[in-house]
């Protein structure tokens, strides 16, 4: 799978840890245009679950074997009082 893990912290200070999948052709022509998508699960998976995370939605499509044209983040962010509403 060419999805990895990763970890940003924005100007709030949150960090996020997130999956990114670049499809073959990244690596061979880097200098190319992709889409970008932006995977935003629901609160039902919790901080540290990444194995979960790569089961839902375009994850579940990746992992699958299936290659995408484009590149996909899937943010993991969990904190029952806030999710994504910030």
């Amino acid at each position: 799978m060419k999805e990895t893990l990763h970890k940003r912290n924005n100007q709030k200070s949150i960090d996020i840890d997130y999956l990114l999948y670049k499809p073959n052709s990244y690596e061979q022509n880097p200098q190319n245009s992709y889409p970008l998508i932006v995977f935003l699960h629901g609160g039902s998976i919790e901080e540290n679950e990444f194995e979960t995370l790569k089961e839902k939605g375009i994850n579940q499509y990746i992992t699958d074997g299936n290659e995408l044209e484009s590149l996909v983040v899937s943010p993991l962010h969990y904190d029952p009082d806030k999710f994504w509403s910030e």
